[in-house]
C-alpha cells in the first residue's frame, strides 16, 4: 500500500530538515538530529536537536473543491540547543529553519503553501537543554475526494483561479 499524501509530505519536511547542517550553507547543525514525536530528555549527545509533532491535520474549506479534499497539516518544530548555547544561536536556528522551508515550499509538488509562525525562545531547565524555539509550520495541501492516497494534481489555471476566488470572497 502506498503512502498518504500526509506521510509523504512528512518524509519529505525529514528529508529537509536533515539537511540543515553547516557544510551544506546553513548555520547551524539542527539536521544531525531530526527526531518526530521524541519525549524529553534529550541527551547532551542529541543536541542540536529538531523535535517534530505533527499534531493537528483540519480539513481546509478554502483548499476543497467538488474534486478536492484540501488539509492544512499543522506540525511543531521544537528546537533544543546546549546550555551553552547563547540567544544568537537560537536565532541562527530560526533562520536555519526558514530557510529550509523556503527551499521548496510544495514538498516536491506534494503541497499547495506552506506558511512559518513565528519562532518563540524560550528558557527551559530539562538536563542538557536551557532554551528551546517553538515554531509552527503548517502545510496546505488536497488530495481527491476521499482518498488520502492520492494527490489532486491541479494546474496553475487551477491555482489562479482558486486565489482569485478567494481574494473577492
Amino acid at each position: 500500500m502506498s503512502d498518504t499524501i500526509r506521510q509523504q509530505i512528512i518524509t519529505n519536511i525529514d528529508t529537509r530538515l536533515k539537511t540543515i547542517l553547516t557544510t551544506g550553507g546553513y548555520a547551524t547543525n539542527l539536521g544531525s538530529h531530526v527526531f518526530w514525536w521524541k519525549e524529553p530528555p534529550f541527551q547532551a549527545t542529541d543536541l542540536p536537536a529538531i523535535n517534530c509533532k505533527d499534531r493537528v491535520e483540519e480539513i481546509n474549506d478554502e483548499l476543497k473543491t467538488f474534486e478536492a479534499d484540501g488539509y492544512a497539516l499543522a506540525i511543531g518544530l521544537e528546537l533544543f540547543f546546549e546550555g551553552s548555547s547563547s540567544i544568537a544561536e537560537l536565532r541562527k536556528g530560526i533562520a536555519d529553519i526558514v530557510k529550509a522551508v523556503r527551499t521548496d515550499e510544495t514538498w516536491t509538488n506534494l503541497a499547495i503553501r506552506s506558511e512559518i509562525g513565528n519562532g518563540e525562545i524560550q528558557s527551559v531547565q530539562l538536563e542538557n537543554i536551557e532554551a528551546a524555539v517553538l515554531m509552527p509550520l503548517i502545510i496546505y495541501y488536497r488530495t481527491a475526494v476521499g482518498n488520502p492516497l492520492a494527490l489532486l494534481f491541479f494546474n496553475s489555471k487551477h491555482l489562479s483561479e482558486m486565489w482569485a476566488f478567494k481574494d473577492f470572497r
